[in-house]
């Protein structure tokens, strides 16, 4: 009996402290907030909390400001423009002058005390081709500047002629129209419309001169002295390219296997040719 009693006390005992076990483990596998019978006061109030600010990230506040800073900068930068101080030179020629290497050597002598700031003389270059299309019409519009602007020499020089000043101011392409300040270049006409209007616009923008007159081609501006008319001149460049081109294809022919066949089979017709003649004799 006494076995028994001791038995049954032995398992009230472990079915107790099992008991105690599920009640712990039910307690941890319970979220904090259920368990101790508390709400947090963010979530209960339905707010969320504050993120935390992290540092070397700028807000939206500061990336709009600097985006405004970079925008009216670069606004800035495309407003300025480069302003030539051009002298109001009396006793010009009133009209274009065609030039050749000598003279406009000569109307581009630099002074290095003198900077862009500084009022000096102005000079326009055209730069065309007489068998250039493009040179042709844009030629009147040339023509009439000197009578729009009568205080900036204009010349026009032959850039095919004369090439030698093509590389020296950067002259890929006729017709180019630069203007000169003190013998240096300083701005280029990079505009697709070559007409008195458009040169006007350009020499007001960049020298603050303005025409003196109606802006107009008149009849007499396509007789010269620039030519408005196509004229058709030999290129000797382009014929000795055509020779160097053919000299060069000879010279890969003949160190090529075909060359060695045709002179092996020239070389055979020839000495049966000879044999024949000798039989016949």
């Amino acid at each position: 009996m006494k076995f028994c009693r001791y038995l049954i006390l032995f398992l009230l005992l472990i079915y107790g402290a099992q008991s105690n076990d599920t009640q712990h483990i039910s307690d941890d596998s319970v979220p904090s907030e259920i368990a101790t019978g508390m709400e947090d006061p963010a979530s209960a109030s339905g707010l969320e909390a504050n993120p935390i600010p992290v540092e070397g990230i700028a807000t939206p506040d500061v990336e709009e400001s600097s985006v405004s800073q970079d925008n009216a900068t670069s606004v800035q930068k495309n407003i300025t423009h480069v302003f030539i101080n051009c002298s109001r030179t009396e006793n010009i020629t009133p009209e274009v002058e065609l030039v050749n290497s000598t003279r406009l050597l000569s109307l581009l002598v630099v002074n290095p005390n003198i900077t862009r700031a500084v009022s000096a003389d102005c000079l326009g270059v055209y730069f065309f081709a007489r068998w250039c299309p493009f040179s042709t019409m844009a030629a009147p519009h040339i023509n009439a500047l000197p009578r729009v602007f009568p205080n900036i020499r204009m010349v026009a020089v032959d850039a095919m002629k004369y090439h030698v000043f093509n590389t020296q101011y950067g002259v890929v392409g006729v017709p180019t129209f630069i203007l000169f300040h003190n013998g240096r270049p300083a701005v280029k006409f990079n505009e697709t419309d070559y007409n008195l209007e458009r040169f006007s616009t350009f020499i007001t923008k960049f020298t603050t001169i303005p025409p003196v007159e109606l802006i107009s081609v008149t009849s007499a501006d396509f007789s010269g002295p620039v030519p408005s008319v196509v004229v058709k001149e030999p290129d000797y460049f382009l014929w000795l390219s055509w020779a160097f081109l053919a000299v060069s294809a000879i010279v890969f022919f003949t160190k090529s296997s075909w060359y060695r066949i045709i002179v092996e089979a020239v070389k055979v017709t020839w000495r049966e040719s000879e044999a024949q003649h000798d039989h016949m004799d």
